[in-house]
């Protein structure tokens, strides 16, 4: 997860712009200003609407997966909200990329003044279309070894038919840094958190329980990567906490700090992503005009979590599965949801006769 943190520091780099440059804000925006902006803005959803078969035409839960994941058409996509793709990559494995530990949909909605975070279960079993390996079915955090950044893109596409406009992908070396760097985050600890990070992180974890506790790179490293305190609910959840830890830290920097952290973190290669400088310009500015910093944050996770110990729902299914711990999800039905969250409605339509989890959980 030190990845997906590190994996911030460009999208919340968007995001900061506005909070480290308060002054020239004000200075060139006014409420009429941004009242006309608002007015004049394309509010309308555009895509195409995905149909789902019916059982009877999806006789296996692999042929109901890669049904929906081969449908064709444009992805849903609205001219006033900006997707990024927040990839934490474990480390490479030879020639190849390493698998993602952690994805994030961040959503920037200048319609209704939010960010959006959507928390992705790596752990989601899936078709992955691999250019070099053919057909796979596998967790969906597979995709980066198998095509890198650009296949996971494809694959959460495909998912939840939604456009992503861009991606920021890092790995476990440049977490500390970016946090140590940034002089720290403040995150609430609970209790147990504490007491579990104390028995098991040895020297790794100094801090204490609390509201707004200060965290180092280290300590913040430990505390996203809990794993067997809870839930994989709860780890997604920490996930986000950290991420907003970051962006409202880093949109207090000033500008000349910010400049300089996102100059070393693209020039010496410590993130990926297919933004170019002159995007991260571009949005920078529509995020000084729009007031991204003071945007509300709201969150869910893909598929959305019933309650945080919950793991055989009517709409998910944690268990092994050929041989692996994976989750069972009704994909179409989360896509809907990705969907309405993301954009306030959605267009996927769900077959009258469809298939639900329970035809495919194992006994």
């Amino acid at each position: 997860m030190k990845k997906i943190l590190s994996v911030l520091c460009i999208l919340a780099c968007l995001l900061a712009f506005a909070g480290c440059a308060d002054k020239k804000s004000e200075e060139t925006t006014t409420e009429t200003t941004t009242k006309k902006q608002t007015e004049e803005m394309d509010t309308k959803n555009y895509g195409d609407i995905f149909y789902e078969s019916s059982a009877a035409d999806t006789a296996s839960l692999e042929a109901w997966l890669k049904d929906w994941q081969t449908l064709k058409g444009q992805p849903m996509y609205n001219k006033c909200i900006l997707n990024i793709l927040l990839i934490g990559m474990d480390d490479p494995e030879g020639e190849r990329y390493g698998r993602s530990d952690a994805m994030i949909i961040l959503s920037i909605d200048a319609i209704h003044k939010t960010t959006k975070l959507t928390s992705v279960w790596r752990d989601t079993y899936g078709y992955v279309q691999s250019p070099n390996d053919g057909d796979i079915y596998n967790k969906i955090n597979s995709s980066d070894f198998y095509g890198g950044p650009e296949l996971t893109v494809k694959t959460i596409e495909s998912l939840y038919k939604v456009r992503i406009d861009g991606y920021v992908m890092t790995t476990f070396e440049t977490f500390k840094e970016l946090i140590d760097a940034m002089g720290g985050i403040y995150v609430d600890v609970t209790e147990a958190e504490n007491t579990f990070l104390t028995e098991t992180a040895q020297d790794s974890w100094h801090a204490s329980a609390g509201k707004n506790v200060k965290l180092n790179g280290t300590e913040a490293l430990v505390y996203s990567r809990i794993r067997k305190l809870d839930s994989d609910i709860k780890r997604t959840e920490r996930h986000r906490k950290v991420l907003c830890a970051m962006i409202k830290r880093i949109s207090e920097l000033k500008a000349d700090e910010l400049f300089d952290t996102i100059d070393a973190y693209l020039n010496k290669g410590y993130v990926t992503t297919n933004f170019s400088k002159k995007d991260i310009t571009k949005y920078g500015n529509k995020a000084l005009l729009g007031g991204w910093a003071d945007y509300k944050v709201e969150q869910i996770t893909a598929p959305v979590a019933v309650s945080d110990d919950a793991y055989d729902t009517e709409f998910y299914w944690g268990g092994n599965y050929n041989g692996a711990w994976v989750w069972l999800v009704d994909i179409p039905k989360t896509a809907t949801d990705v969907q309405k969250f993301i954009y306030g409605e959605s267009f996927c339509k769900l077959n009258a006769n469809r298939h639900t989890l329970a035809d495919f959980i194992p006994n």
